[in-house]
Formats: C-alpha cells, structure tokens, sequence
C-alpha cells in the first residue's frame, strides 16, 4: 500500500482512490459507464473546433516566422523595415500565445469527449492520466517560435567541409525552422474533419473492436484515396526541406558557390535527393543541410514505395471488371472457337473431295493434309483455353468428374449384372 502511495505512483494511486470512492457511493467497479449521446456529440463538435483553431494559429505563426526570417537575413532589409519587422514579432508571438491556449482547451475538450464515451472513469482527471506528460510536452515544442529580443543575434558553429570558413547562423532562423513542427496540427484536423472520425464511424468502429483514431483515418485515406495522399506527402515534403535546407546552407553561399538563398534551388536539391537521382549540381556541405538531406532520402523512398504500392492497386481490376473482363472473353472463346471448328470442317471436307476427284495427285494430297493438321492443332489450343475460361480445375468441377465416374462405373455393372443374369436363366433352361 506505501508503494501505491509513493510519489512515483501518484497518479495511479489518485485513480484507484477515485474509483474506491464511486464504489462508496453505490456504483460498481464493474459496470461500464452509460454513454450520453448528445454530450458525446456535442464535446466532439467542439473538439473539432479546437483542432480547427489549432490549425489555422500553427500556420499563421508559421507564416509570419518565414517572413521574418526573410526581412531580419539581410542587414540593410532589416534597418529599413525594422518597424515591419518589429510587428511581425508581435503577430507570432500573439499567435504562439492563441495557440497554446487553443492546444491547452483542445485537451480539455478531448478528455471530456474521451470521459463520455466512457474510456476514463468519471473521477479521473487530467492529471491522474498519461495526457498531462503529453500536454506540457506539446506545449513546450509549440511554444518555440523567433522572438522580437533576439533580433540578429548569431552563433557560430564549425564547419567540416570548409574549415577555414565558420558559419554563423541567427537564432531566429533557427526557431523560424522549428516552427515547422506545429504541422502535426494540420494532420490532426485533416483526420477529425473526415467521415472516417465523425460520430457513425466512431460506434462502428466500437462495435467492431476497434477505434477512429487519427491513425485510423488517415488510412482509410490512404486506401480510398490513395495517389491524392501520397502526391500531398511527396509536395509536403519537397517545401519543408527545401526550407529548412535554405536556412541552413545560405551562410555558406559565397564559400560552396550554389546558391541556396532561391528557395528554388533549394527545393530542385530537394527533389533530386527524394528520387535519389543526385544530379550533383547541388549538395548540402554542412552538418545540419547533410542532416536535412538524410530525412529527406529516408522520406522519398518511402513516399516513392507508397507511390508504386499505390499505382499498382489502382491498376488492379475489380471484382465486378474481373466478372466483365471473363464474360468478354468467353463470348470470344466461343466465336473463335466456331471459327477454328469450321476451318478444320472446310479443310477435311476439301481433302476428301479432292482424293475422290483426284485419288492419284498425291503431292496436292499432302498439301492439303498439312492445312488439315494446322488447323486442327489451332483448334486444340483453342480448346485449352476451355479451362482456364471456365474454371474446370475448380474443387466443384473436380468433384463432379468423379461423381461422374462413379455413376459410369455403377451403370457398367448394373450391365455387367444384367448380362450374368441372363447367361443363368439360360442355363437353368
């Protein structure tokens, strides 16, 4: 008991208190919770809302840090636009400020949509269960975005390919690119607004042991829609490290001359790195542009392999196309069929004519008897086209065969017996 007390197990300790509690007050520790379905509904329009929210603040303070880090890059640029610049720093800091206060109500919303539907009990809170650990991390990575007390404030980092010439990187640029992080946002309220997470789809999903999480969502996604997906993923992927690969090569433009201050150029090595094409015309030489790099390979074969999963099952027929490809070819069967049948009729009829008209003209004999012989082996091979038409390997056709043989066989002796009988009167005569 002193170790369920323990400071380690406070959490836990605080739930088996509270259901120690609904046990005094009559309920049963067994007994599932009655699930409210308007509550249910209403707690889940509002989550959808705080997802939305949450969305919309991470791509403005998104937005605005790009912004900023175009305008502060440039020294001249950031002294004649200081004032610009200035309230762009209070829009991201106001937006990063929304935004943890949207991701701390989209919390508290989603623990009351998770307490009625009955996945915590009604005495848990939210910090007797794994979301607290989980909230202070989320916001402690949303709340990192450039700062207007930081202005072009640098540091310095050594570097490995040309170590002669240090790099010097500003503090905001670097924020700027951590901001990219919040795009998890955008991914949570693309699967919350689906059907794949609506209220139907959540008690279906119940019903059938499962749960319409985000993960569920986004493949079925990946299933219904599948090029749609992987075309956003490979485009995603191209403009987010082609920004985080600018930012971190544009100190080094002069020294590696390419230029990586285009956003282009940026994006076009990008691209060559996801295909693994690798032209060489552009190549991070820096740690953290190498680093970039490597996410970005990892990522485009993975995008590339999704591609051609998906490519391939799209060009799969049907089950109804399957039926309609195999009725299309069994009405073809028959008509070639009917073709070959009558060539090898024609040709027998013609040889036959001929050796009566001509019974000594042996070498047009052999010439028509080898048009025989052709179109008779073009009939049989149109003839084992007969199986695989209409399945007569099937277990069903392989069993009716034998029925058929045992019925043979039966009818075979119901002769043989016949004709036994018989001889045996006869001789009693």
């Amino acid at each position: 008991m002193s170790e369920l007390l323990s400071p380690d197990n406070k959490g836990e300790s605080q739930g088996m208190i509270n259901y120690v509690k609904a046990f005094r007050n009559g309920n049963s520790l067994f007994q599932l919770p009655v699930q409210d379905s308007n509550e249910t509904h209403s707690n889940f329009l509002k989550l959808r809302v705080a997802e939305l929210s949450c969305c919309l603040l991470a791509i403005v303070g998104f937005g605005v840090g790009a912004i900023i880090y175009d305008l502060i890059y440039p020294k001249n640029t950031y002294e004649e636009k200081k004032d610009l610049v200035d309230m762009l720093f209070f829009i991201s800091s106001l937006s990063t400020g929304l935004l943890l206060l949207s991701i701390i109500w989209r919390t508290s919303v989603e623990f009351k949509w998770l307490k009625s539907k009955g996945v915590h009990a009604s005495g848990d809170s939210l910090f007797s269960t794994e979301k607290f650990p989980k909230l202070v991390s989320e916001l402690i990575v949303n709340a990192m975005h450039p700062v207007w007390f930081l202005g072009r404030d640098t540091f310095s980092q050594e570097n490995v390919v040309y170590p002669e010439f240090g790099i010097e990187y500003q503090y905001n640029a670097i924020l700027s690119m951590v901001t990219l992080l919040r795009f998890y946002h955008c991914v949570r309220v693309l699967s919350i607004l689906s059907i794949y997470r609506s209220g139907r789809a959540q008690r279906i999903c119940i019903m059938n042991g499962s749960e319409a999480r985000s993960s569920y969502a986004i493949k079925c996604l990946m299933k219904e829609q599948p090029l749609l997906l992987v075309s956003s993923m490979m485009i995603i992927g191209i403009l987010i490290g082609g920004y985080c690969l600018r930012i971190l090569e544009r100190p080094l433009v002069i020294q590696s001359q390419m230029d990586f201050s285009k956003y282009s150029n940026a994006m076009w090595c990008i691209i060559l790195t996801m295909t693994t094409v690798g032209y060489g015309d552009y190549y991070p030489v820096t740690v953290g542009g190498r680093l970039v790099g490597f996410i970005s390979c990892i990522w485009g074969v993975l995008v590339v392999s999704l591609m051609v999963v998906s490519l391939t099952n799209l060009l799969m027929l049907e089950s109804g196309e399957d039926k309609a490809l195999t009725l299309l070819k069994r009405l073809n069967f028959k008509k070639e069929t009917q073709q070959s049948a009558a060539a090898v009729i024609g040709s027998a009829f013609k040889l036959r004519c001929w050796i009566k008209k001509y019974p000594n003209d042996t070498k047009t004999h052999n010439i028509l008897l080898g048009k025989l012989k052709k179109h008779v082996m073009t009939f049989n091979r149109t003839k084992m086209k007969l199986k695989s038409l209409y399945n007569l390997d099937s277990p069903f056709d392989r069993i009716e065969r034998k029925l058929n043989k045992i019925e043979d066989s039966i009818e075979e002796d119901k002769e043989f017996l016949g004709k036994t009988l018989a001889r045996l009167n006869a001789l009693k005569k």
